[in-house]
């Protein structure tokens, strides 16, 4: 009898799934209702010279009568395959939006299939230093769960200073890790500078 070949593991795929997004303060304004989170996310393989995105995926919550809550994402896998081989070369920019009328969720996601119109810098950068995506895979990634919170300039300029019809809440920069084990988490923060909403997505990292 022959020997039972093992599979490799080296060749699994990873995919990428938002699990949970906890909700620590969430407003909408006077007299406007529930506020209505929307999470845009842009999955990009990185190249030498460029970034090509992958996959794109909107995301909208219903946020109940209660803050905090923690919303659990029944389809939240972000549609790509990633081969283990190409973990390394992989980023997602994540963006977070308080959909008023929905203008702004529509351009930003407009705006993920074109990386080179987006530069961003870490929240906690002394001076503003804004990098390309294709830079950003270049850096070195906080350790696990931790994700980069940054600020984000289209060629309009600061997302923040502009009237988009929705309003600005954060962005977020992950490094796709490389799987030792079958599944991992990262956490990205979304927090809007008035101090009024603070959302946090828990993104799984899977091997399949």
């Amino acid at each position: 009898m022959g020997r039972r070949k093992k599979k490799r593991r080296g060749g699994a795929d990873i995919e990428l799934h938002l699990r949970r997004v906890e909700i620590a303060l969430a407003y909408d304004g006077p007299l406007r209702g529930a506020p209505e989170p929307v999470l845009l996310f842009g999955v990009y393989r990185v190249a030498d010279t460029d970034v090509t995105l992958l996959s794109r995926r909107a995301i909208a919550l219903r946020v109940g009568s209660g803050v905090p809550e923690t919303i659990e994402i029944e389809d939240g896998h972000l549609g790509v395959h990633i081969p283990s081989s190409q973990a390394r070369r992989m980023l997602v920019l994540a963006i977070a939006l308080e959909e008023d009328g929905g203008e702004g969720v529509r351009r930003m996601y407009a705006e993920l299939e074109a990386p080179p119109s987006l530069e961003a810098w870490a929240v906690d950068a002394v001076m503003p230093r804004p990098l390309s995506l294709l830079e950003w895979a270049r850096q070195e990634p906080p350790p696990a769960p931790a994700t980069t919170r940054v600020h984000l300039v289209d060629t309009h300029g600061d997302l923040r200073d502009q009237k988009l019809g929705d309003d600005w809440i954060g962005a977020a920069i992950v490094h796709v890790p490389p799987q030792r084990g079958r599944r991992s988490e990262r956490r990205l923060r979304f927090a809007s500078e008035d101090g009024k909403n603070d959302w946090t997505a828990v993104l799984e990292v899977r091997r399949v």
